[in-house]
């Protein structure tokens, strides 16, 4: 476990250049009060995959299919967020997984290749963030939690980095957290999932 300042200082490397990419004073002073936060259990449910955990060509699949501003001083902060100096669970739904694997939904086009390259992105991930950083797998069908962004119990943000809907309202962060680690003590641990669930046929590492 880390202390809080070290926290806090990983958290405002991402948050100082996003600071610089972002017009909106509002969600300027969401990220700033990210900085601030004093650095607990994080929880990251992102909306698909984790933009700390994307490979470059998945980052430029998806910027193809959704054009804009270049990113890449962002993807290069953003990928400090998960370091051994935060300590928390990265939360990923078996719908955004399953998509993935089998090229469809919002990866229908993406090639098999760049496919297995992020999954075994992510296995290597677990082997080298772990136990800092755990990175799990949940079902929709099972919980329905928005993306969002929890430090402790005191600072709660949806849809991170994308939308600004900050939740002040303590018993309100109090019922996410619940929620969160409920899903938590039942998601299903990534390595284990990747063995259950992958074709023999592909190129994932198998652990």
């Amino acid at each position: 476990m880390t202390s809080a300042s070290e926290q806090r200082n990983s958290v405002s490397d991402i948050v100082n250049i996003s600071l610089a990419m972002v017009d909106d004073n509002q969600l300027k002073e969401t990220l700033s009060k990210i900085a601030a936060a004093t650095g607990e259990f994080i929880y990251y449910v992102p909306n698909t995959l984790p933009d700390a955990l994307k490979t470059d060509e998945i980052f430029s699949f998806e910027d193809h299919a959704n054009p804009k501003s270049d990113n890449r001083t962002y993807i290069e902060k953003i990928r400090l967020m998960i370091s051994p100096t935060l300590n928390g669970v990265i939360l990923i739904s078996e719908e955004t997984l399953l998509d993935l694997i089998h090229l469809r939904g919002i990866y229908a086009g993406l090639s098999k290749k760049v496919s297995d390259q992020q999954m075994n992105s992510l296995v290597d991930a677990c082997h080298e963030q772990f136990p800092s950083w755990q990175i799990k797998v949940f079902s929709h069908r099972d919980f329905r939690v928005s993306p969002c962004f929890l430090i402790g119990n005191s600072f709660l943000v949806q849809e991170f980095f994308k939308y600004n809907i900050q939740i002040e309202s303590v018993p309100t962060i109090l019922g996410v957290q619940a929620s969160l680690n409920t899903i938590h003590r039942l998601a299903t641990d990534f390595l284990h999932w990747v063995e259950q669930n992958t074709l023999p046929q592909t190129d994932i590492q198998k652990v």
